[in-house]
């Protein structure tokens, strides 16, 4: 007959091999979307099943422009694909990625807006 100390170092070892397996199958994948500075800008990672829609803009410029998240053909990353982005770090060395997935209907059948905007900032070192 097992003594109480054992089973319960069995029963601990089991828990602790399921919390591990379970991180593993249920962890975290890769980012939806990655960037990286290039020789031109940004190189912009589009890890998703669905396409993405960008703004990125240089980090002191936020406060004085208008934006606002559309879905176009000009701003778009197709599925699994990394797109070349120029953007500027001048001056103050970090710039905002700004991205989505299409959302719902603008004004018409052809403008679309965000599902939700995420974004991070991108610093050159």
């Amino acid at each position: 007959m097992m003594s109480l100390r054992a089973n319960f170092k069995s029963v601990l070892f089991a828990f602790v091999f399921l919390v591990l397996a379970a991180q593993s199958l249920w962890g975290e994948g890769p980012a939806d979307v990655t960037a990286r500075i290039g020789s031109s800008g940004l190189v912009v990672s589009n890890n998703t099943p669905d396409d993405v829609y960008y703004a990125v803009h240089e980090e002191s410029i936020l406060s004085r422009i208008e934006w606002a998240p559309i879905c176009t053909d000009q701003n778009r990353i197709p599925p699994k694909q990394s797109l070349q982005i120029p953007a500027s770090f001048e001056p103050s060395g970090k710039v905002h990625l700004f991205w989505w997935h299409k959302g719902e209907h603008l004004m018409d059948s052809e403008h679309y807006g965000p599902d939700k905007v995420r974004s991070f900032v991108i610093q050159k070192r």
